[in-house]
């Protein structure tokens, strides 16, 4: 299935290591570099690092990387989230719809480029009507369901030429003889995960989850992963493992540690 507008596509990479094949270029924190990124699964009751999964340093890469951290957990430690928590970059609708799916409560900020249009109406200005499947326009006329776009997977909406025609506000609406907007099809999905924004719950994980780019740094810093010492995906997947396995090791020394 083709990934919603808002979640990355894989593409395919402009150059390639000579050496490191399996690497992805990057200029992430820092010049440009091929690289690999280490996705930990991280309980942030504990700060235990339940695993860690190696893809290259691409953003699509990090995104897919949860879905296998998170039905691994399941697999093989017998664990099923109630909450992920993560930062907006994972709020893509099908990633939420499948959270949601699964009972787990996405604690994410939703991307959301909805208003990202200059002069006419944005599609918040379009209220939903779930039952009838419908938009009301702000002069609240519909705009009814004319198909949905595959490819892009995105449903249209589309108001009637004799509506728009005569309307006062079509100057701010379009150029247009009528008004088209989409909703992706993962939309109920992006909206139960906006429900949650603002809760004390929401609020909670959200601090909470700050507490991973500590992890993030110790592992850089302390645990030597600024550098990768063997090549290939496998070899960045087994130093993050060792590296992982070090950091609780660590963490169940400070916890045994008299006080």
């Amino acid at each position: 299935m083709p990934p919603d507008p808002d979640e990355p596509a894989p593409v395919d990479p402009t150059s390639i290591s000579p050496t490191d094949p399996q690497a992805a270029l990057t200029c992430k924190h820092g010049p440009a570099r091929y690289a690999y990124a280490i996705n930990p699964l991280l309980d942030l009751d504990t700060d235990c690092i339940l695993d860690v999964e190696a893809t290259p340093a691409r953003f699509a890469a990090e995104v897919a990387a949860t879905r296998t951290l998170v039905s691994r957990a399941g697999t093989r430690l017998g664990i099923e989230p109630e909450s992920l928590a993560a930062d907006k970059a994972y709020g893509s609708g099908p990633l939420l719809g499948w959270l949601i799916d699964r009972k787990i409560t996405p604690y994410i900020p939703v991307i959301d480029r909805s208003r990202q249009r200059d002069a006419f109406f944005t599609r918040d200005a379009f209220r939903y009507d779930r039952e009838a499947d419908t938009y009301r326009c702000p002069a609240d006329k519909p705009l009814g369901y004319c198909g949905t776009k595959r490819a892009n997977q995105v449903r249209v909406y589309r108001s009637h030429v004799a509506d728009c025609a005569g309307c006062e506000l079509k100057p701010r609406c379009t150029v247009s003889r009528k008004r088209s907007i989409t909703r992706l099809v993962s939309e109920d999905a992006r909206d139960a995960a906006r429900a949650l924004a603002g809760t004390d719950a929401y609020v909670h994980a959200r601090r909470r989850r700050k507490r991973i780019e500590r992890v993030f740094g110790h592992l850089k810093r302390n645990l030597g992963l600024r550098t990768l010492k063997l090549r290939g995906l496998a070899g960045a997947a087994e130093e993050f493992s060792m590296a992982a396995a070090a950091y609780n090791l660590q963490l169940l020394a400070r916890q045994a540690a008299p006080a």
